[in-house]
């Protein structure tokens, strides 16, 4: 039997080992965000340097001729960089799939393959709040990061 998602630990985040390694823009909000812990907040009169300040990922838009407008589909791909870069074994686990803004989404993939990375495509583009990954650890990973949390103690 499966276990309930809410069970699962979420695999993005910071304490497991998480984080963003590339995003091609994000200059209203860093990427960094996608994966910080609790709800994404919005404050309407926060403002920096950039202008408004987001709490989730916030790229530039591109500028159509005709018009802008904000994400409207998510696709997921994901590989397992174990033996290689994951850039030569991405594969789709969640085809485009349309999204509305200020909801939140939950998608349940079985795909059955060890992932080590995830590749979160934002279709145009536009911003995202959160991304978690929820799943199981397997046993290699589980006693990397059992290392990891050893030599991290004083």
């Amino acid at each position: 039997m499966s276990p309930n998602v809410t069970d699962l630990p979420d695999l993005a985040s910071r304490p497991l080992g998480g984080s963003v390694v590339f995003a091609t823009n994000d200059l209203f909000a860093p990427r960094e965000n996608l994966i910080s812990p609790g709800a994404p907040e919005f404050d309407p009169a926060a403002f920096g340097l950039r202008g408004k300040i987001y709490d989730g990922w916030e790229t530039r838009r591109h500028r159509a001729p005709d018009h802008d407008h904000a994400p409207e589909r998510v696709r997921l791909l994901a590989a397992d960089a174990r033996t290689g870069p994951p850039e030569a074994a991405w594969r789709e686990v969640l085809p485009p799939t349309r999204v509305q803004p200020d909801t939140r989404h939950r998608f349940a993939i079985d795909d059955g393959d060890v992932t080590t990375h995830v590749r979160l495509d934002v279709l145009p583009d536009g911003g995202l709040a959160r991304l978690r990954i929820s799943g199981e650890i397997i046993d290699e990973a589980l006693a990397q990061l059992r290392q990891r949390w050893q030599d991290a103690l004083p």
